[in-house]
C-alpha cells in the first residue's frame, strides 16, 4: 500500500468517516430499535456514511484549506532544513590579555583626562602660578615613567633659564639657585631652540644634563619647551633614577599636554598681573587729576568717579543716575552729546555756584565719559574784564563823539583846502569806525555780562523778511540778486526778536560785502526736529578750511579780506553769542570758489 503523504491523509480521512458512521449507527440504533432486528442495514449505512465523509475530508483538505496552510509549512520547512551557524571560537588567553591591556588603557587615559579636567580648573579658578605649576609637575610624574620634574622658567631680565618649582627631587633642595643656563644651552636651551620634546636615554653620558642633575643618579630625562604664541618661555623636565631608557613617544605625547598647561596657568598669570598694574596705574591716574571724572553707562547711570568729582558735584553713588544730581546743565549736556551721537563741550553750573567746564564723550561699549574742570574763578576774571572792557568802552564813546561832531564843524569854521578835506574826511571814517567797534564791543560785553534777552514768541518770516527789506538796497546797488526759499507754515521761535534781527542782518550783511557783483544770496529756512534751521547762502569767493574753525573769533578777519571789506572783526562773535544764549547752535561749511553757508538753529516755540 502506497505511503505518500497524500494518501496518508486520504486513510486518516476514511478512518475519522468511519468513527462518525459508528457514532452515526448508534444513533440510529438508540433512535429507532426497529434497525436491531436487521443489523446488516446499520452495518452498510455507517461504512457509506464513513467512507463519504472521509473522501468529502480529503478534498476539503486538499483543494482548501492547504491553500492556506502550504506558506506555513514551506517556511516551517526552511527553517528546519537550514544549517546551524557555526558558534564563534573562544578566544585565546593572549586575546584575553591584550584585551584586558586595551581597557587598562583605556581606564588610564580617563583618569589622566580627569587629572587635566581638574589641572584645568584650577588654572581658572586660581592665579597663583607656583600653586598650578607644582601640580602639573607632581601630576606627570605620578602618571608617567618618572621618578621627579622640575620646570625651568626663563627670566626675561637675564635671559637665562633658573628652576620655578620641583618635585621630589630632593637634590635641588636648596641649591636652586646653582642651576641656571643661557638662553641656549643645557637641555631647555635645546628644547626652546629646537621648539620640539628631547628624550635622553642615558642622562648620564650626556653633557647636556647638569652635573647637578647626572650627579643626583638621574638615568633618563624627557624634556618638552614651554611657549606662548611661539614665544619660549620655559622647559619642563621629567627624571628617572631607576631605569635608563624609560620614556617613549607616547610619553612625549602627555608631557607636551602637561607642558602646555603649563604655559597657559603663567600666561594667565601673567595677563591678570598685566590686568591688575594697569588698574592700579589707571586709579592713580584717576585719584590724582585735578579734573573731575565721571563714567555713565548706556542709560546715564554712574559707573565710577574720581575724587575731584566728588567734590565738584557732591555725593556721587555708584548706579546713580546723573539726573539725580540736581545739575541741570549736566543732564542737557548729555543729551545734546546723544543727539550729537558725537563729543560735545558745555558749560555746567552746579547749586555751589560753580562754572564747570564739561567735555562729554562717547565711550564706545561702556557709555559716556564726562571730563569737567573747575572754571569759576575764570568766570569771575571773565566777568570783570567784561565789566572793565564795557566801562572803558562806554567812556570811550563821549570823546569819539566829540571828535567826530568837530571834524563835521571844521568846515564851517571856514574854507579848507583839498588836502585839509582829505584829511578831513579820514577822520570821519576813521571816528566812523572808532565808534562802530566800540559800539560792537559794548554789545558783546552785554551779552556776555548776563541774560539780556527779551524772550517771546517770534515768528522767524517776519524776521527774516524784515532783514531783508534793510539790506535790499545795499544789494542792488552790488548788482545782487536776494531770493528766499521759505516752507509755507514755519512754525514760531522762543527768542529776542531784536537780536534775532542783528543775526540775520549781520549774515546777509556779510554775504553782501564778499559776494562779487552779479551773484546771488539766499535765504533757507525749515524745521528741523524741535528746531527751526535758519541757512544764509552766498555764491561768494569762500573761504579757506584753515580759516573755518576761527571764523567766529573775537577780531578775526579772513586772510585777504581786510581790503575787500571794512569790519571790526566782532560781528560774527556777536551773531554766536545771540545765538547760543537761545539756546542753538551755529557753524559755517565754506570751500574757496564755492561760496559760504552760514547756518544756525533756534529752538522752536510754540503760540501762547
Amino acid at each position: 500500500m502506497p505511503r505518500t503523504k497524500q494518501w496518508t491523509v486520504f486513510y486518516i480521512a476514511i478512518g475519522v468517516g468511519l468513527i462518525w458512521g459508528i457514532i452515526g449507527y448508534l444513533a440510529f440504533f438508540t433512535a429507532a430499535h426497529e434497525v436491531v432486528h436487521n443489523p446488516a442495514i446499520g452495518i452498510v449505512v455507517a461504512v457509506a456514511f464513513g467512507l463519504a465523509t472521509g473522501v468529502a475530508f480529503y478534498l476539503f483538505f486538499k483543494f482548501t484549506l492547504r491553500t492556506f496552510t502550504w506558506p506555513f509549512l514551506r517556511q516551517a520547512q526552511a527553517l528546519t532544513t537550514r544549517p546551524i551557524a557555526e558558534l564563534p571560537k573562544a578566544w585565546s588567553s593572549s586575546e584575553l590579555d591584550k584585551l584586558e591591556e586595551i581597557i587598562n588603557e583605556a581606564l588610564a587615559t580617563l583618569e589622566r583626562l580627569d587629572l587635566f579636567s581638574e589641572i584645568a580648573g584650577e588654572i581658572v579658578a586660581t592665579l597663583e602660578p607656583q600653586k598650578t605649576l607644582g601640580r602639573i609637575v607632581a601630576t606627570a610624574v605620578e602618571t608617567l615613567p618618572a621618578t621627579s620634574g622640575l620646570i625651568f622658567l626663563l627670566d626675561e631680565q637675564t635671559q637665562r633659564y633658573t628652576v620655578r618649582t620641583h618635585y621630589l627631587l630632593p637634590l635641588l633642595d636648596g641649591q636652586t639657585d646653582q642651576i641656571s643656563f643661557a638662553a641656549e644651552e643645557s637641555v631647555p636651551g635645546w628644547v626652546m631652540v629646537q621648539g620640539q620634546p628631547l628624550i635622553i636615554p642615558d642622562a648620564q653620558f650626556d653633557e647636556r644634563v647638569h652635573p647637578l642633575i647626572r650627579g643626583g643618579g638621574v638615568k633618563s630625562l624627557l624634556s618638552a619647551p614651554l611657549s606662548i604664541g611661539g614665544r619660549p618661555i620655559g622647559a619642563l623636565n621629567l627624571f628617572n633614577d631607576e631605569a635608563a631608557d624609560a620614556f617613549d613617544e607616547h610619553d612625549v605625547y602627555l608631557t607636551k599636554i602637561y607642558a602646555d598647561l603649563a604655559a597657559v596657568a603663567i600666561d594667565n598669570a601673567r595677563l591678570y598681573q598685566s590686568v591688575e598694574d594697569e588698574r592700579h596705574r589707571f586709579a592713580a591716574i584717576l585719584s590724582d587729576t585735578t579734573d573731575a571724572i565721571v563714567v555713565l553707562d548706556q542709560t546715564g547711570k554712574v559707573l565710577l568717579f574720581n575724587a575731584a568729582a566728588e567734590d565738584l558735584v557732591g555725593d556721587l553713588k555708584v548706579g546713580q543716575p546723573v539726573s539725580s544730581l540736581d545739575i541741570d546743565d549736566l543732564v542737557a549736556a548729555l543729551d545734546e552729546a546723544r543727539r550729537a551721537k558725537g563729543s560735545i563741550v558745555h558749560e555746567v553750573s552746579t547749586p555751589s555756584e560753580r562754572t564747570l567746564y564739561a567735555s562729554v564723550s562717547p565711550v564706545h561699549d561702556v557709555g559716556w565719559v564726562i571730563v569737567m574742570q573747575d572754571i569759576t574763578t575764570l568766570k569771575e576774571l571773565d566777568k570783570l574784564r567784561t565789566q572793565w572792557v564795557a566801562a572803558v568802552s562806554h567812556d570811550l564813546k563821549n570823546p569819539i563823539a566829540a571828535v567826530q561832531l568837530s571834524a563835521g564843524l571844521m568846515e564851517k569854521a571856514g574854507p579848507l583846502n583839498e588836502t585839509q578835506k582829505e584829511i578831513l574826511e579820514k577822520m570821519q571814517r576813521g571816528g566812523e569806525r572808532l565808534r562802530s567797534l566800540v559800539t560792537d564791543v559794548l554789545d558783546l560785553a552785554r551779552l556776555e555780562a548776563g541774560p539780556a534777552l527779551r524772550l517771546g514768541v517770534v515768528n522767524p518770516v517776519e524776521v527774516i523778511a524784515e532783514a531783508i527789506s534793510d539790506v535790499e538796497t545795499l544789494a542792488a546797488d552790488k548788482g545782487l540778486v536776494l531770493m528766499t526759499d521759505l516752507p509755507p507754515a514755519l512754525p514760531p521761535v522762543r527768542g529776542d526778536a531784536a537780536l534775532l534781527g542783528r543775526v540775520m542782518a549781520n549774515l546777509l550783511g556779510n554775504a553782501i560785502k564778499y559776494t562779487p557783483s552779479g551773484g546771488q544770496v539766499t535765504v533757507y529756512a525749515q524745521p528741523k526736529g524741535d528746531v527751526v534751521e535758519v541757512k544764509v547762502i552766498d555764491t561768494g569767493r569762500g573761504m579757506p578750511a584753515k580759516s573755518l574753525p576761527h571764523i567766529f573769533d573775537r577780531f578775526y578777519r579772513v586772510p585777504g579780506s581786510e581790503e575787500e571789506a571794512e569790519g571790526t572783526g566782532l560781528g560774527l562773535s556777536i551773531v554766536k553769542s545771540i545765538v547760543e544764549k537761545h539756546g542753538g547752535r551755529i557753524w559755517v561749511e565754506s570751500e574757496e570758489g564755492q561760496g559760504s553757508t552760514f547756518v544756525f538753529t533756534v529752538p522752536a516755540g510754540e503760540e501762547n
